[in-house]
């Protein structure tokens, strides 16, 4: 087994000594040189364009394939995996061809600045939805965890503690914020099989009431307590969240009538408060924005 780090690119073959998986002939890479929220692409390039390749992206830590990519014969003979490095992750590349050289490239796609969750699922082209990913300085969309092509669940805010691990998402049952759309807790766990990195925690319940909450909670992020924090669109409260049973309980009630949350929270700790983004109703029917402090 060999390494590869950042920026490089080497040339190997795919020969019958190699292990037999699953009709691809295997070889291996350690993958070195990243630092955390790393956007990467990995690049393979085969001399034979008539049989199928194979990337995976596998965390060694818990012997995951966090990623993969799979192309059918398409006569180009070339395929690319992009994906995001999670901090506490080591990775190895596993490269998969029935015969002839290649060239296996590591792209640098720069340090992620925002993590993101696409308002409609992107599809990644291996049967699962990028359903979070960054997004760096180009611009350009990078997965970082994926969730089963056939959810029928939708995130609308992420939130990431602070020591960069802590992933949870509040979401609901469509993106629209349909009336009777249940609110939901989702862990984002990168180091988990692609395609089961999205975890449904369970519907948030109102701690007084024990009664499913249905108010569009599209808003979360922690606070200054380590706790995680919520608003949403059809309702006037703050809540904090449990991150392991899903149950809200309001910190803030009769929040202006006028604040209807558009889908972003975040702690001021200079000011000591939360400052949420709102949906702005004008008088001519049109729509802005308006940012308000709690």
């Amino acid at each position: 087994m060999a390494n590869i780090a950042l920026g490089q690119s080497i040339t190997g073959a795919f020969t019958t000594e190699d292990p037999l998986r699953s009709g691809y002939r295997l070889d291996e890479y350690d993958l070195t040189g990243v630092d955390d929220y790393r956007q990467l692409t990995i690049e393979l390039t085969a001399t034979n364009t008539t049989t199928p390749l194979l990337i995976n992206l596998v965390d060694t830590i818990t012997g995951n394939i966090v990623a993969s990519k799979e192309a059918a014969v398409n006569g180009q003979g070339k395929i690319s995996l992009s994906n995001t490095i999670f901090p506490g992750s080591n990775y190895r590349l596993l490269i998969g061809g029935q015969s002839g050289s290649y060239t296996v490239a590591t792209i640098d796609g720069g340090k992620a600045t925002s993590i993101v969750t696409p308002y409609t699922a992107r599809n990644n082209g291996d049967g699962t939805q990028a359903a979070v990913g960054t997004v760096g300085q180009s611009g350009q969309f990078f997965s970082l965890a994926s969730s089963n092509a056939n959810t029928d669940k939708f995130l609308l805010d992420i939130a990431l503690g602070v020591d960069r691990t802590q992933l949870y998402a509040v979401g609901s049952d469509s993106p629209y914020g349909n009336p009777g759309d249940r609110d939901i807790l989702f862990k984002i766990d990168p180091g988990r099989a692609t395609g089961d990195q999205v975890v449904e925690i369970g519907l948030i319940k109102d701690s007084v009431t024990n009664q499913v909450l249905s108010i569009n909670l599209n808003s979360l992020t922690y606070g200054p307590d380590g706790q995680l924090y919520t608003t949403g669109s059809g309702g006037n409260d703050l809540y904090t969240l449990n991150p392991t049973t899903a149950v809200a309980t309001s910190v803030r009630s009769n929040m202006p009538g006028d604040l209807v949350s558009g889908g972003d929270l975040v702690y001021d700790p200079t000011g000591n408060r939360f400052l949420v983004a709102s949906i702005l109703f004008r008088p001519d029917g049109t729509r802005g924005s308006s940012l308000w402090s709690i």
